[in-house]
């Protein structure tokens, strides 16, 4: 969080003020940066906000405009803007939304995150993006590059990502992202080439705990790839394959029961638009009344209106009993540490 300004304190008493005096350079640097390659500099939303003295997080929309005229955010606005934030220390969250930010803009973010390490969200969601982008990303956020703080990389709607780009986030020393939640939806990630580089890539290195790729046309073969790859990820807490161009039946129904069974580590499924029928519901719902980790499985309610409930009602109840013991087990390790500080 950005640092408070003193109680008490008036605006021309800023100078002793870090976050006051961090924001001033950072107008100041920005301004000569769109100098220098020749930008108009964007009407960004600076205010910090009541009781703040400088801002934690900024948010560029198709709104975001140039000051004098109406000339929407493209690639050659990143770099002016990324080098007034590298000497900037309190951004936490940075995030283009919808805007043309393409593989050229999305360069100078990258480099930016390599070098600011205490960014803790980037979302470059609906920016047009193709492989060469995740490339840059994936150089970026390598574990190569090691007191990376991101914790969320969101690439959603970005549909020329592409199987390629998946490959592509991978960084060369064969590492995995730094990167905790990672969201992947409609981002164009096709078949069993596609399943097979989530599985294989992102997947290797025990760090990940939220997936997040709706959307893409996995299909069965597909799908199948990713359920795989779950396996080897003990640290994945949540996975969303919904809409991923498949129906539940014998063979994708096989590799869940068994992912569902071993992987008890993964607490979270969400297979929402993927058709089941009735029997496939109430074999899994009979399955699931003995894996009390699984504490969310979210379905298509076009199964019978009962059997929907009952999973709801099931999962309602794994989640309380999840939360009850997980609160014992963070509270025996509270006494324990109470106990060492008394000898």
């Amino acid at each position: 969080m950005p640092p408070k300004p003193k109680k008490g304190g008036k605006k021309k008493d800023n100078a002793d003020d870090p976050g006051y005096l961090a924001m001033r350079a950072f107008k100041k640097a920005y301004d000569v940066a769109n100098q220098q390659h020749e930008t108009e500099a964007l009407s960004l939303n600076l205010e910090p906000g009541e009781g703040h003295s400088c801002i934690a997080k900024l948010i560029l929309t198709p709104q975001t405009v140039g000051v004098n005229t109406h000339c929407p955010l493209a690639p050659a606005h990143a770099k002016p803007l990324c080098i007034a934030l590298s000497n900037y220390p309190f951004m936490r969250r940075l995030c283009f939304w919808g805007v043309d930010l393409k593989d050229e803009g999305a360069q100078p973010v990258a480099a930016y995150v390599q070098l600011h390490r205490k960014l803790r969200v980037l979302e470059l969601t609906d920016c047009n993006l193709g492989p060469a982008a995740c490339k840059y990303l994936g150089e970026a956020l390598g574990d190569h590059n090691p007191g990376q703080e991101l914790i969320m990389l969101r690439l959603d709607h970005n549909r020329s990502i592409g199987n390629a780009g998946v490959a592509a986030l991978i960084p060369r020393t064969g590492g995995s992202l730094c990167v905790k939640d990672l969201g992947l939806s409609f981002c164009g990630i096709e078949g069993v080439a596609g399943g097979t580089a989530l599985a294989e890539g992102l997947m290797r290195k025990p760090m990940l705990t939220h997936l997040r790729i709706r959307g893409n046309a996995l299909g069965t073969e597909g799908v199948i790839q990713v359920l795989n790859g779950v396996k080897t990820s003990t640290s994945l807490f949540h996975l969303d394959l919904s809409d991923s161009s498949t129906s539940i039946e014998t063979e994708l129904m096989k590799h869940l029961l068994e992912t569902l069974e071993l992987c008890t580590w993964l607490h979270e499924y969400y297979l929402i638009g993927n058709p089941m029928g009735d029997s496939v519901a109430y074999t899994l719902l009979r399955s699931m009344r003995h894996l009390a980790h699984v504490i969310q499985f979210e379905v298509s309610d076009g199964i019978d209106p009962l059997l929907y409930k009952q999973i709801g009602d099931m999962m309602t109840a794994h989640r309380k009993e999840w939360v009850k013991k997980n609160k014992k087990k963070k509270k025996g390790k509270k006494g324990k540490a109470k106990g060492k500080a008394k000898k």
